[in-house]
């Protein structure tokens, strides 16, 4: 006791420094599609991009222009920002006495209507701007900011939304709404989310461990030991997690709560057998050893396949998820090592539940339902295998339908100040995400018309797709250029002097210190050029068939004296989604094999262990069958979900398995022995399953729809595990003669 208290004082003081959804910027792991992004970002001078998004009546007003150009002038000046465009920053081309120039679109702020009318007519002819930095009906604009490549959620990208956030409050105007809407703002609104969600899962978690404790023994010991073991569990976790320099993420702060309740089954079985020992016994020290002696390897294998189903996960791709895997296995041991150690010291300070207490005990509300499930085995246990066979396949069939998402957007609620601007953007702008086109050829091909054409008919291609709010090209510059230094509304590339009048309106923005605007088109030498395909309200699936549906069309009708590859974030999006699946099907793997070995060397037989396995498998595929059905999609929280259940819901068949073989030796009927089995080893089972599945159901009162779908997930996962082990494991039992 005194080795555990100075453990829980070392483990405690780090907790202070614990950290949420931050990371370190060297941290970020160098997939190959994040290279790719990287030498993108280099060569076309991009980054990460994030919207002050302004919706206004109407954006040509005095006090509104004002508005955009203070915050333009002030967010510029914010550490680490790279770029600020708005339309307090472009130029526009202006044509006089046959010479060409460009200047600022607002030197100064006009305030007279006959020129606000002026600049806005100029503004919406603009195919660069429209839709880009303003939207067609002139009711919103935006302020891009260009911030270094992946910046959020580092320690610098929520320093630079707060400033940010705190200077769009300056000066705004009354009736105007102003939004900061992009990655780095959204992982910021996640941190906030998932600080209120640790709070709220957390103290939730042990009034409700409480509350149900004291339902199944009635006393006080049967509340406060389980709880204490099962908080130090969780206290040591987060001690070791801090002192590590670990970090609570989005999927992290689930795993206070799935620790508490894993580890709350093995208090239960351990104080469940001690209650029933005690009944004919009052030799305290008798009950307690042939409680721990029974227990002790039972709760090890529980604990150790539950802790394997969570290690699986160590082979995602998606370092949250590999963090939470590791994180609730080493929680889920520590509390096997407290249960096994503290409960048996305390217990022995105690004197043994009296006989009012095991009545109480004795005719719960479990003792009802596993005389229920006695009869059915009885009554209908000839239909089980038939039911079983049926769901299973009505299963495999709606797990057909799954999608996969992957998008931090769709994660988020609704009321998010991040998504409130990126619905603005969403709706009157051409979107936020995109997919970009780099396409590569001879040194200076993009000054060449039929290198241009190429770019045109790929680009034109992109926006007869719905999900893209518009593409952007050089020749969309080119083209706004020639028409007004021309003051024609033909095509330059049609044009007999192309090749001419592109070299001419390249150097007038080479001159006019409108590089930048070439530069984020095109690189230096004119090898390179991109596209790019703004998406508006396209979710993962939608993104990964435009990306499928270019790579087909592109490489049929590209000239082949140019190159083309596809990046941006929807690319890596494809990458997530490719690593999701490959993690789900790697995690699920090794935690179904690992757990299959230990069932083996327990069981000492391959075939009692492939047996044993049916009823854990049943509720996986059940629960793919749900996800199918009801559309909730495969992401980064719910694609643990075949990892965790198997290992959770191998608990219940262990404990019965090893509650049935002493039956069995005592008794050789071994329809007497299943039922025995049931009615004694069978009442922690109904309880900690229903309370894992009311535990689990704590995380959907979270505001991320991954939580909320994993919680109901996990919660339907466990309350079909304890059919399958009432019903199905009984029936595999006797049918096998296990």
């Amino acid at each position: 006791m005194v080795l555990v208290c100075l453990a829980t004082l070392v483990l405690v003081a780090p907790l202070r420094n614990l950290d949420v959804l931050h990371r370190k910027p060297d941290s970020q792991e160098k997939e190959p599609e994040i290279e790719k992004i990287e030498e993108f970002n280099r060569m076309f001078d991009e980054g990460e991009l994030m919207m002050v998004v302004i919706k206004a009546g109407d954006v040509f007003n005095p006090e509104v222009l004002t508005y955009v150009q203070s915050t333009s002038d002030a967010v510029a000046r914010v550490a680490s920002v790279q770029r600020v465009t708005s339309l307090t920053t472009v130029k526009e081309v202006l044509t006089a006495d046959g010479a060409t120039t460009t200047r600022p679109l607002f030197p100064e702020i006009p305030t007279d209507a006959e020129t606000l009318n002026r600049k806005k007519a100029t503004t919406l002819s603009n195919p660069l701007w429209v839709s880009n930095l303003i939207s067609s009906d002139a009711t919103v604009t935006v302020i891009n900011i260009t911030l270094p490549a992946f910046t959020r959620s580092s320690r610098d990208a929520s320093r630079i939304v707060r400033e940010t956030r705190a200077l769009l409050l300056s000066g705004k105007p009354e009736g105007v709404e102003v939004f900061l809407t992009g990655l780095s703002p959204m992982f910021e609104d996640s941190t906030s989310y998932t600080k209120r969600d640790f709070r709220r899962f957390f103290w939730l978690t042990w009034l409700f461990m409480a509350v149900l404790l004291f339902l199944a023994f009635g006393t006080l010991r049967g509340v406060l030991l389980p709880i204490s073991v099962i908080f130090l569990s969780v206290l040591w976790t987060l001690g070791l997690l801090a002192t590590t320099g670990g970090t609570i993420t989005m999927v992290g702060a689930m795993v206070p709560t799935l620790i508490a309740i894993c580890c709350f089954s093995d208090a239960v079985h351990v104080l469940a057998h001690y209650y029933e020992q005690a009944q004919d016994r009052d030799n305290r020290r008798e009950v307690i050893l042939d409680t721990m002696e029974h227990m002790i390897t039972a709760c090890f294998l529980t604990s150790f396949t539950t802790a394997v189903g969570f290690l699986s996960l160590v082979v995602a791709k998606l370092s949250s998820i590999r963090q939470f895997g590791i994180w609730a296995a080493v929680g889920i041991m520590l509390g096997y090592v407290l249960n096994t150690v503290l409960m048996p010291i305390v217990l022995s300070w105690l004197p043994l539940p009296g006989p009012r207490v095991q009545r109480r005990y004795e005719h719960s509300l479990c003792g009802y339902i596993l005389a229920r499930a006695v009869a059915v085995n009885r009554i209908a246990g000839r239909w089980i295998p038939a039911m079983t066979v049926i769901l299973a396949v009505l299963s495999l069939i709606a797990a057909s339908r799954l999608r996969v998402e992957t998008s931090v957007a769709s994660f988020l609620p609704e009321s998010a100040p991040a998504m409130q601007g990126l619905a603005v953007v969403q709706d009157k702008l051409a979107g936020f995400g995109s997919v970009e086109l780099v396409l590569e050829g001879p040194e200076g091909c993009f000054r060449e018309p039929w290198a241009l054409k190429e770019l045109r008919e790929i680009e034109t291609y992109l926006e007869t797709r719905p999900e893209v709010g518009v593409a952007l090209s050089i020749t969309d510059l080119l083209q706004w250029t020639h028409s007004i230094v021309e003051e024609t509304d033909s095509d330059l590339l049609s044009d007999p002097d192309a090749r001419a009048l592109v070299d001419e309106y390249l150097f007038l923005f080479r001159s006019s210190g409108q590089a930048e605007a070439l530069t984020t088109l095109m690189t230096d030498d004119r090898s390179t050029a991109r596209i790019s395909a703004r998406l508006r309200g396209a979710g993962t699936g939608e993104q990964l068939a435009l990306i499928g549906d270019l790579e087909k069309y592109v490489p049929e009708r590209l000239d082949k004296r140019l190159k083309y590859s596809t990046t941006g974030e929807a690319k890596r999006i494809h990458q997530q989604v490719s690593s999701v699946i490959r993690s789900q099907t790697d995690s699920f793997g090794y935690a179904l094999l690992v757990i299959t070995v230990v069932m083996v060397l327990y069981l000492r037989s391959l075939k009692a262990a492939l047996i044993a396995m049916i009823p854990n498998l049943l509720p996986v595929l059940l629960t793919f069958g749900v996800m199918g059905a009801m559309g909730i999609s495969l992401n980064f929280a719910t694609v643990m979900i075949a990892s965790v259940a198997i290992g959770n819901a191998m608990n219940d068949t262990i404990h019965f398995l090893v509650r049935y073989r002493r039956e069995a030796e005592t008794d050789p009927d071994r329809e007497k022995a299943v039922e025995n089995t049931l009615l004694h080893s069978g009442r922690p089972i109904v309880f900690s399953d229903v309370a894992m599945a009311a535990g689990c159901g704590i995380f959907m009162l979270s505001d991320f729809e991954p939580s909320r779908s994993f919680g109901f997930l996990m919660a339907f996962t466990m309350l079909t595990a304890l059919l399958a082990d009432l019903l199905v494991t009984p029936y595999l039992v006797k049918a096998c003669k296990l």
